[in-house]
């Protein structure tokens, strides 16, 4: 049996130790991983770098919005959906963005597109405290009630 030497393994072994352990401080402060999900500035870095995915965009989107700027607020979340169209909490919290910017027209169309894709989602919609008192109009009163239509099938 030949015995081959193990220093190379070993070198591979420890080499990929330090590196992980190098790695681990800035992968602490990702968006995604760890409770803060990075502070605005850290965020904006990362979208300047070309660094964003759909989690980065979106949790830019919520450090603008708790600082009430809404309306840029919407356009990280529409930007998180671009990357992830699928992303329900993005989609809730870009109507929610909408509504507390008083974009009404971009909030009627976004509900009226939302309706094709997920009429259940744009009836919880309707729900949310932002929403709620835009039922008394007749536009989304109309989109509301289609909204309801849509989620019974």
């Amino acid at each position: 049996m030949v015995q081959h030497s193990r220093k190379p393994a070993v070198l591979v072994l420890a080499l990929i130790a330090a590196m992980a352990t190098a790695a681990w401080p800035l992968a602490s402060r990702l968006p995604g991983h760890g409770a803060g999900q990075g502070t605005l500035a850290e965020l904006e870095l990362l979208i300047a770098a070309g660094d964003a995915d759909a989690r980065t965009w979106f949790a830019y989107g919520q450090r603008l919005a708790e600082t009430g700027r809404h309306a840029h607020a919407a356009m990280a979340f529409r930007k998180a959906l671009e990357l992830d169209p699928l992303h329900r909490e993005s989609r809730m919290s870009c109507a929610t963005s909408l509504a507390r910017s008083q974009q009404h027209d971009e909030l009627a169309a976004y509900l009226h597109d939302l309706l094709l894709a997920d009429a259940k989602l744009a009836l919880d919609l309707f729900e949310d405290p932002a929403l709620r008192p835009l039922r008394a109009t007749p536009r989304f009163a109309a989109l509301h009630e289609e909204a309801r239509l849509q989620s019974l099938d």
